[in-house]
């Protein structure tokens, strides 16, 4: 009898373990739905997101991701037909591979998923709002999509890049970023730059040339969201013109507000784009006096570039770091009768004793997927007023560069994109 009591006891005992373990979990209809994504439970569905290393294989559960996008709705329905279709065929039910998503990062496809489950914002950050609007851009998630595009513009972390990133976007949301009357970037010219990467890329997806006709066809009326009025006459002359995107009545429209901004000629040429200033908003990374930035290079017509005399240069547009302006200079350099890629850091500040300790990382930058950069450490070197520029002057030869299986020369485009991570001390001697 007192046996039976303990082992009833111990019962009890154990219920009440279970109980506690149960009521323990999350009872709100969010916290049991984040649960069920983070334990993966019952999931139908897998997604090897990412590229390389960084792949990583995340479960889900097609009922819920149907409901959230008609993207995954139509996915899902095209996958169980052709399932049905090849069980049919074979007579045995086919093993269900994973979906491979790897022009998506698995932080953003991530932070898509918790949305999805739970409206779950809370890894939304500057660093990746615009990652995360190109997930849900191309899910179709429409409530990610909006909480992306209403995020506090002061805590983007670099607005140019979010305008390059936004290549992968659709022509909507392009108009978007690009109507806003604040957008911290350097300039409109950098803008209409921006606007030129989307257009190349959607040119691409599209399998035609990036020539002006093709651009103006897909930027469309992202174009007329480009404050043209408000590049200086000089710029717009050197940059705007050669283009070729504007027609030739844009051109002159652009030119008449300049010379009659109150008046102009509307009957003959209607100038069709904004010309209220954009307000400049300062973030974390505009801020002239930052420790550390990055700076690019595209590098245009390369198979030119490769045919010209020993040190022929280029040069990137300069970002202020630490008050002064950083540049990419690369130049050719004719190293036992091959020509080589030169590729430096050069900083020029105001003094005749200046001088300012930085360390960088320097990228040829991969323009096809599953391709790496070509990446090279530069540790801590002394920029001065005596030696203003610090590189590699043979980083590699043209003909391994323009190489068609390194992924580092876009061929079609005719272009190679460098970049350089750069941190600085403080500089001393600086008038």
């Amino acid at each position: 009898m007192i046996f039976e009591k303990i082992r009833i006891f111990d019962k009890l005992f154990e219920f009440g373990i279970e109980r506690k373990k149960i009521m323990s979990k999350p009872d709100s209809l969010g916290g049991r739905m984040k649960r069920l994504l983070g334990t993966g439970d019952g999931a139908d569905v897998h997604f090897l997101v990412g590229e390389g290393d960084e792949q990583e294989l995340l479960p889900a559960h097609k009922v819920i991701l149907t409901a959230a996008s008609d993207v995954f709705k139509a996915m899902f329905r095209f996958d169980a037909e052709n399932a049905k279709f090849a069980a049919a065929a074979s007579g045995t039910a086919k093993e269900v591979k994973p979906v491979e998503v790897p022009d998506v990062g698995v932080d953003a496809f991530k932070l898509m998923l918790a949305f999805i489950y739970a409206d779950d914002l809370r890894g939304l950050n500057g660093d990746n709002a615009i990652d995360v609007l190109c997930a849900a851009n191309k899910y179709d998630v429409d409530g990610l999509v909006k909480a992306c595009m209403d995020f506090p513009k002061a805590k983007l972390s670099n607005v140019f890049v979010a305008l390059v990133q936004a290549r992968f976007l659709g022509q909507e949301l392009l108009c978007e970023l690009l109507g806003r009357d604040q957008l911290f970037v350097c300039g409109e010219i950098a803008i209409f730059n921006s606007a030129l990467c989307w257009a190349d890329e959607k040119c691409r997806q599209k399998g035609k040339e990036c020539s002006a006709k093709n651009r103006r066809a897909v930027l469309g009326p992202a174009l007329f969201k480009i404050c043209f009025p408000q590049i200086p006459l000089g710029d717009f002359t050197e940059n705007i013109v050669p283009s070729g995107v504007l027609t030739l009545n844009q051109m002159m429209s652009v030119f008449v507000y300049h010379s009659h901004p109150d008046a102009g000629l509307p009957e003959l040429y209607p100038l069709k784009f904004p010309t209220k200033r954009r307000t400049a908003i300062k973030s974390a990374g505009d801020d002239p006096f930052k420790a550390n930035g990055l700076i690019m290079l595209k590098i245009e017509k390369v198979s030119e570039f490769a045919r010209e005399d020993e040190n022929s240069r280029r040069h990137s547009e300069a970002v202020y770091i630490r008050g002064l302006p950083w540049r990419i200079l690369s130049y050719l350099k004719i190293k036992s009768g091959r020509k080589c890629l030169g590729f430096f850091l050069e900083c020029k500040a105001r003094g005749p004793n200046w001088s300012c300790a930085g360390s960088a990382t320097f990228r040829v930058v991969s323009q096809k997927k599953r391709k790496k950069d070509y990446t090279r450490e530069l540790s801590r070197h002394i920029y001065s007023s005596k030696e203003n520029s610090w590189g590699r002057p043979n980083v590699m030869t043209f003909e391994k560069l323009m190489g068609p299986n390194n992924g580092w020369y876009d061929a079609k485009n005719d272009t190679v994109m460098l970049a350089i991570d750069v941190t600085a001390e403080e500089p001393t001697g600086v008038k």
